[in-house]
């Protein structure tokens, strides 16, 4: 399973190398086995789900 830390670096450093992914691809190149468990992660860590970060990153580029 993925590190509270390589969520973190995903959302921080990582997001333009993402952006075309969609969720499911990026929670299985997390290490998560299913969507919902690494959406509940991710928004333990940023405080938001997975699809609304993106959202709000693609419209403030």
């Amino acid at each position: 399973m993925c590190s509270p830390c390589f969520i973190c670096k995903l959302c921080k450093e990582s997001y333009p190398e993402i952006s075309n992914f969609t969720i499911e691809v990026i929670s299985k190149m997390s290490g998560f086995h299913s969507k919902s468990a690494f959406n509940k992660a991710f928004k333990n860590i940023v405080g938001m789900t997975p699809s609304v970060y993106k959202k709000e990153k693609t419209l403030y580029k």
